[in-house]
């Protein structure tokens, strides 16, 4: 059988906070249920009330520091209105237990969180609040990173997130990019690559051509709407640095293509970001069976395997169990950053399933084709099937677009420059004529395509 790392975890706080003291066995529960069974872990809380037996000493914090505070990994430090009474050494005991831990911050974790909820004034003593102010003022000046909450619930979401990114960090190892399946050695980059080509694949004989996205944040200006900016995201700093994301683009604009891109590109920086296309998934299987299964495809041994990115793709509000899928993997993997790739661009996470997403996403959009990216496209085209003049063919091209009023798309302009093979003409577009090549598209050709998604041409 397999050994458990047992994490003990000390936890110090005033009276005030009885609850939050409760909440944080509940949460070490949570996580023991679903990374501890993944990674092979356990967090045991250590709490006077629970853990300390009678005994004497120099004073009762004596004893609570002999019996609990010699042998601890993490440590969680909670405190809200009140600081506590004085100890021999220190002005209350948390600050005891605090400063016990610091000493040993080599090899503890350090977690510090102050509720910030309004309490009534007449329930306020001056005196104490005055300390935890000061005592949180002492911890920034010690180099010290502290979390705030908005009573116990909030407390018990923000813990549960902490904890499960440090214990990924912790205990789960990197993807390995190479594995091994019984006899069967294949690398894993090689498999993902097999993925974005065929998902660049419009028609079977069609050049595969990659244009790089442009992924925007929309800045919204408080006093016009009309001076919100777009600020460009960077694609490698959303590999390095991952966080959950919804992007949004209309059908055809390349969100399956983005979706293998990312995930190989974070292959290559050694990550290993899980790819789910939501028209596949069974909603009625659990949704760790759902991940196991993902990486089963990917021959990774899913019980020592840190998974730093989920992208769910072909998601959209409307779908049936769309809502229950978001929800399940934001609970189950609470912890790891989840890019959602919304196809309709309307994010609803209280829609009329009336199911509640209890995370909060960056809104991204995946931008159209600008005329520079259309170039590209013409011209690795125009490398492998020689349609003439490239400055030609992209005027041709932008205008047809726009004539026909459809999106600047690579699969719009893949289907246009592929009836251009036939014949090319640089008049204006006519519509009947534009049928007449369609048609030719689908049934005309030796090698007969196959379409991986309905073009946009009317």
């Amino acid at each position: 059988m397999e050994e458990v790392k047992i994490y003990k975890c000390f936890i110090a706080s005033p009276e005030d906070t009885a609850k939050e003291r409760e909440i944080c066995d509940r949460v070490f529960q949570e996580i023991n249920e679903i990374e501890g069974k993944q990674f092979g872990f356990r967090i045991e809380s250590r709490k006077w009330e629970n853990d300390a037996r009678p005994s004497f000493g120099e004073s009762p914090q004596h004893v609570i520091n002999k019996q609990l505070l010699n042998d601890f990994q993490l440590f969680i430090g909670i405190m809200f209105a009140r600081f506590g009474s004085p100890t021999k050494t220190s002005e209350s005991g948390t600050e005891e237990e605090f400063n016990l831990a610091y000493e040993s911050k080599e090899r503890v974790e350090i977690m510090f969180y102050f509720n910030n909820k309004k309490i009534n004034p007449t329930k306020i003593d001056p005196d104490q609040l005055a300390k935890v102010m000061a005592f949180k003022s002492k911890l920034s000046d010690m180099g010290g990173l502290y979390s705030e909450y908005v009573g116990e619930d909030d407390f018990g979401k923000k813990l549960k997130k902490h904890l499960s990114i440090y214990f990924r960090e912790k205990v789960a190892h990197k993807m390995p990019l190479q594995n091994t399946h019984g006899d069967n050695s294949y690398d894993i980059a090689d498999v993902l690559a097999g993925r974005l080509n065929e998902a660049l694949s419009t028609f079977s004989n069609q050049p595969e051509v990659w244009v790089n996205p442009i992924i925007y944040e929309l800045k919204s200006s408080n006093d016009d709407i009309r001076n919100d900016k777009k600020e460009e995201v960077e694609i490698d700093s959303l590999v390095t640095s991952p966080y959950s994301a919804i992007i949004n683009a209309p059908p055809q604009f390349g969100l399956t293509c983005l979706s293998h891109h990312l995930v190989m590109q974070a292959c290559k920086n050694e990550s290993l970001w899980v790819y789910l296309d939501m028209s596949t998934i069974n909603i009625q299987m659990d949704i760790e069976k759902t991940i196991k299964k993902e990486l089963k495809k990917l021959n990774i041994d899913n019980t020592r395997t840190r998974i730093d990115c989920i992208i769910l793709d072909s998601w959209k509000p409307s779908l049936i169990g769309s809502m229950k899928i978001l929800r399940g993997l934001c609970n189950t993997y609470s912890g790891i950053p989840l890019i959602v790739m919304n196809t309709i661009g309307d994010f609803r996470p209280n829609s009329d399933q009336g199911i509640r997403i209890d995370r909060k996403f960056k809104e991204l959009t995946l931008a159209a084709l600008s005329r520079n990216s259309i170039r590209k496209v013409v011209s690795e085209y125009n490398v492998k099937r020689n349609l003439g003049d490239e400055n030609i063919i992209l005027n041709k091209l932008v205008k047809d677009i726009d004539v026909l009023n459809i999106h600047r798309t690579p699969l719009n302009c893949l289907t246009l420059l592929k009836i251009s093979e036939k014949h090319f003409d640089e008049s204006p577009v006519n519509r009947t004529k534009m049928i007449e090549m369609f048609l030719f598209v689908l049934f005309d050709l030796v090698e007969l395509p196959t379409y991986k998604t309905k073009p946009d041409v009317k």
